[in-house]
C-alpha cells in the first residue's frame, strides 16, 4: 500500500496486525493488536486515516504526554481537512502556539475504527520524520498495552 510519510512517499504492509478476542462471539473484551517500533525514544506505528472520500496511511508515535491527536498540516492537506473547529493554545517541547482543531471521518490503527475524533493540525519537528501523533484523546478509549518484547501495542476496548 503507497502511503506518505513526513513529505516522502513509501510503500507498507498491514499484513502483522492481528485481532484477537478473549471472549465470546459478540465481539467483546477484542484485543488489536499493532506493531510498533521503537527509535528516539517514542513508540511507532502506521496508521490509516480517512476525511471524506480520501485516506491516507500515516507514520505516527503513540504519545500518552499529548493530550489531543496531532497531524501535521502535509497530511491534513493530504485527507483534505476543512472546516476548522477553531484554535485553541498548544504547549509542547518546541514551545506554545495556536493550532486549529478539526474532526477526522476516521482513525484506523489496524482494524479498529476510531470515528469523529478530534485532531489538532501542528507542525512537528522535522527530524522526527513523523506524519502525526496519538494522543490521550484516541488512547483512553482502550486499555492499552505497550509489550516492548514483542515489539507491539495491544489495544483492548473499553466498554
Amino acid at each position: 500500500m503507497n502511503g506518505y510519510r513526513a513529505g516522502k512517499k513509501y510503500t507498507t504492509h498491514f499484513s502483522a496486525f492481528r485481532r484477537r478476542s478473549n471472549s465470546g462471539r459478540d465481539g467483546s473484551n477484542l484485543v488489536i493488536i499493532i506493531p510498533i517500533r521503537s527509535s528516539r525514544h517514542l513508540v511507532e506505528t502506521y496508521i490509516q486515516i480517512y476525511d471524506a472520500q480520501r485516506q491516507a496511511t500515516a507514520y505516527v508515535a503513540l504519545d500518552t504526554g499529548a493530550v489531543f491527536t496531532v497531524i501535521t498540516p502535509a497530511l491534513a492537506r493530504q485527507i483534505g481537512l476543512k472546516d476548522s473547529l477553531g484554535a485553541l493554545p498548544v504547549v509542547s517541547a518546541t514551545g506554545s502556539q495556536q493550532a486549529n482543531r478539526y474532526r477526522v471521518g476516521c482513525i484506523q490503527p489496524g482494524s479498529e475504527k476510531i470515528t469523529n475524533l478530534e485532531v489538532v493540525v501542528l507542525n512537528l519537528p522535522v527530524q522526527l520524520k513523523l506524519d502525526g501523533l496519538l494522543g490521550l484523546n484516541f488512547l483512553s478509549r482502550f486499555i492499552t498495552t505497550f509489550d516492548y518484547s514483542a515489539m507491539e501495542v495491544r489495544l483492548q476496548r473499553l466498554t
